[in-house]
């Protein structure tokens, strides 16, 4: 099924199809099938027949869905389609073939000798980029323990120095989660070897990673019912990797005050309202305590405590450009917020032919992002401003080729952090 890296597999007969018609339905009907599992890590060149395979379950069995996880070194694997996606033609390539209801990919980041990290969050980044566009859900499959030092290959003993990972700790265990809840993801697949003595059942770190997991899974547990009803709408990192911001825009945009390593994902709700975002500590070997910034005037801001499964009050303090507020993250934690805004008091509506907006944009020129500042002054006699800010960008000919920011605002300095990653090359103007 899945083929090779050089070999492409044999072709998915009628006579094979007919024999996995005997499977379907002899399960379909069992209340415990959640869904079909079809293979792990394809090759491009097996695309074909995993998609003549899961248009055959799904004519038989439409309610569940097809399971394939992807080979988690995607950026590597050309596939067949637009030469433009470039490092994305493996996923763009299966996504347009098999229809696939969700994505699914593993990586295993913390070796004996070092960490990839980098890699890490750049491929968390492509996969979710492709499931907001085709608005497919994604999973991830992490790493539960490791090889013990054991260096181990499928093929010959000489080679199997990509095999050699330790067992993650509770505060890596817990980053891989919520690392991956920050970008979206909608399922964890713990992954663990079966077989050797390096697997859960017989590794001897098994009473430490048991308890782990258990936990966390505790925590997953406690977020799911929330989660599952958000959407992913942007995501960047506060300090570095900024090739990771994924998002066409967001009208949310934190800052910390000691530029503490996080990352920060944006979500809306199922009315569209982006009023979630979550915080995401990237370091594993300390908790923080951070002052944060946002950039909107609050009315309340609230955290959802998973150790009671309730959202809790988190102090702040309005200023003119938006709240500050106090950020307590665990080792590789997470913490999920919601907010709503102040509403203006004493305000004057004004259009844009007496509210100047004072518009500008830093880094100019920029490569894949830039933060627009703009300010809303108050009117002439001094009262608070309360208009409709419209942000658009247009292209050198003067045609509009997006609207990025779209509403009420009231007098005060703001900004947005705007990623172009998916503007060609060429001069563009931001206007209201």
């Amino acid at each position: 099924m899945r083929g090779s890296n050089d070999e492409a597999p044999p072709e998915i007969t009628e006579e094979l199809l007919q024999q996995l018609d005997e499977v379907i339905d002899k399960y379909k009907s069992d209340p415990n099938l959640t869904g079909y599992y079809i293979c792990d890590e394809p090759y491009a060149n097996a695309f074909e027949n995993i998609a003549k395979v899961i248009e055959r379950i799904r004519e038989k069995d439409p309610s569940r869905p097809c399971f394939v996880n992807l080979w988690p070194y995607f950026e590597n694997e050309e596939g067949d389609n637009t030469p433009e996606e470039g490092d994305d033609n493996y996923l763009e390539s299966f996504i347009q073939k098999t229809n696939i209801q969700l994505l699914s990919y593993d990586r295993y980041n913390f070796y004996n000798l070092s960490d990839d990290n980098e890699e890490y969050f750049k491929q968390i980044a492509r996969i979710r980029k492709k499931a907001v566009k085709y608005n497919i859900p994604f999973c991830k499959i992490v790493q539960a323990v490791g090889t013990n030092g054991t260096s181990v290959s499928w093929d010959s003993p000489g080679d199997g120095e990509h095999l050699d990972w330790r067992t993650p700790n509770k505060a890596e265990h817990r980053w891989l989660v919520y690392s991956s809840l920050v970008y979206g993801v909608h399922g964890i697949v713990w992954f663990h070897w079966d077989c050797c003595d390096w697997g859960v059942i017989e590794n001897p770190d098994r009473d430490i990673i048991y308890p782990s997991i258990q936990s966390i899974n505790a925590e997953i547990d406690s977020l799911k019912d929330i989660m599952f009803h958000l959407t992913t709408t942007y995501v960047y990192h506060i300090m570095d990797n900024p090739t990771d911001e994924t998002g066409d825009s967001t009208n949310i945009y934190l800052e910390a005050s000691d530029s503490t390593d996080l990352v920060v994902g944006a979500f809306k709700d199922e009315n569209d309202n982006e009023n979630y975002f979550m915080l995401m500590n990237k370091n594993y070997e300390d908790s923080i305590l951070t002052n944060m910034h946002i950039n909107h005037i609050l009315d309340s801001l609230l955290y959802f405590d998973i150790t009671i499964n309730k959202w809790q009050d988190v102090p702040f303090e309005n200023d003119t450009t938006g709240a500050n507020f106090i950020a307590h993250l665990r080792k590789g934690g997470g913490k999920l917020f919601k907010f709503k805004e102040k509403k203006a008091t004493n305000i004057v509506d004004v259009n844009f032919a007496t509210a100047d907006l004072k518009l500008n944009n830093y880094p100019n020129p920029f490569v894949l992002n830039t933060i627009i500042k703009y300010s809303i002054p108050a009117s002439n006699t001094g009262n608070t401003v309360y208009c409709n800010v419209k942000l658009n960008i247009f292209d050198i000919y003067g045609n509009k080729i997006k609207t990025i920011l779209d509403k009420k605002q009231i007098t005060g300095d703001y900004q947005l952090n705007y990623s172009g990653n998916n503007l060609p090359k060429g001069i563009f103007f931001f206007r209201t």
